[in-house]
């Protein structure tokens, strides 16, 4: 439609409207907790983000392979679910830092951020590419207080038992439980996967379990 536009690196555009973008990655592995270390931890290999405005159109979208700064071991756990092996990053992804700034734009112009797992993963690995890369971060801190993470919000909506209660849903399940007719099916791809949280964001808020 009119309102969809793919690629580029300028802010989406809403007269106003509320906009919410959703992010998610595909890294070189998962985060390392407990390491304070930015240079320690896995790398973004891809970066994917969707712009929606108050009634859901895509408003902007970046599907991003990033080159990695720095290093990473081939052949990992990781690269067998995403398929992004070193390699091809390397040869094909853009700079971390003009990634960063891609996502710096949406973010800022965005009322709020959505991800499934942002909290406990999204969140902290940008936050050590950032550093990586010579960043305050002040923006992506500042971005904390608008962040919704659709896995934590629907783990008492979907009810899967784990060891200790009820288990994060993985967004897969989400969609199954919550959205099913939107026929999602995972496939590990970061741009993918954001639709994928916002069927379980939108789910939710017809629920009214999230408010905006």
């Amino acid at each position: 439609g009119g309102a969809e536009r793919a690629g580029g690196v300028s802010p989406p555009k809403s007269n106003g409207a509320l906009v919410l973008t959703g992010i998610d990655l595909e890294s070189s592995g998962p985060e390392l907790k407990g390491n304070p270390d930015a240079c320690l931890q896995h790398r973004i290999i891809q970066l994917g983000a969707v712009a929606f405005d108050h009634d859901w159109r895509v408003l902007h979208e970046v599907s991003l392979i990033v080159r990695p700064d720095g290093p990473i071991a081939p052949g990992t756990a990781a690269e067998a679910v995403h398929g992004i092996s070193p390699e091809m990053a390397v040869r094909y992804g853009i700079p971390l830092a003009a990634a960063l700034a891609c996502l710096q734009g949406l973010v800022m112009a965005s009322q709020h951020v959505f991800g499934h797992g942002i909290q406990n993963f999204d969140r902290r690995v940008i936050g050590a590419e950032i550093e990586r890369v010579g960043g305050t971060g002040l923006w992506w801190a500042k971005a904390s207080a608008k962040i919704i993470d659709t896995m934590e919000m629907a783990t008492p909506i979907c009810k899967i038992d784990g060891p200790f209660g009820y288990k994060y849903p993985s967004l897969s399940e989400a969609n199954q439980v919550l959205c099913p007719e939107m026929g999602w099916k995972g496939r590990h791809s970061a741009k993918h996967d954001v639709i994928g949280s916002a069927n379980v964001l939108r789910a939710l808020i017809a629920r009214g379990v999230v408010r905006l």
